[in-house]
């Protein structure tokens, strides 16, 4: 259980530094807050397609779909920094959420094979991931202040890449 907490801890950290930065770059970009909804409901879609998909992947062995997800995800992050025109960051939104339903699909049947349904365990499990995405959140739009959205996307995709190796070191 430790080795998927730490995956896990990792991919919230990550995912929690990047989120208010990919906001920042939707208004650098020329985005407005009517854009903003639409992105978040374009990666509610694609997130609606993938949890089926992933669930079933991830029978037979969930650490390496995990890894995968994981290293997609950090792909797609990386793609984020380049100056692309806003209409790409649809496209991105949308697979963005395509492999974060998968990510939270696969990550709930590593947690239920290893916490033998155990609810403490879950419980503990949860409130360490939200309480990293809500400091990583918090903390996120002063590093980006610091060194820019671009910089800490890049940073946030190299973290979330060091979890999708772990991820495939491991055995379950």
């Amino acid at each position: 259980m430790k080795r998927l907490t730490t995956i896990e801890f990792l991919i919230y950290l990550a995912n929690g530094l990047f989120t208010p930065a990919w906001y920042i770059l939707l208004y650098q970009r020329g985005g407005d807050i009517s854009q903003f909804g639409l992105l978040i409901g374009l990666m509610a879609i694609g997130a609606a397609v993938a949890a089926y998909f992933s669930g079933t992947l991830s029978h037979g062995k969930p650490y390496r779909v995990l890894g995968v997800a994981v290293l997609t995800q950090a792909l797609l992050m990386a793609l984020y920094i380049p100056a692309f025109p806003l209409w790409s960051l649809y496209a991105l939104q949308i697979s963005y959420g395509i492999i974060s339903a998968a990510l939270l699909t696969v990550e709930q049947v590593c947690i239920s094979r290893l916490s033998g349904g155990n609810g403490k365990t879950i419980g503990s499990y949860g409130a360490i991931m939200h309480g990293s995405l809500a400091v990583a959140m918090i903390v996120s739009g002063f590093i980006a202040s610091l060194i820019g959205a671009s910089a800490l996307i890049g940073f946030s995709a190299l973290i979330l890449a060091g979890a999708g190796v772990l991820a495939f070191s491991s055995k379950l």
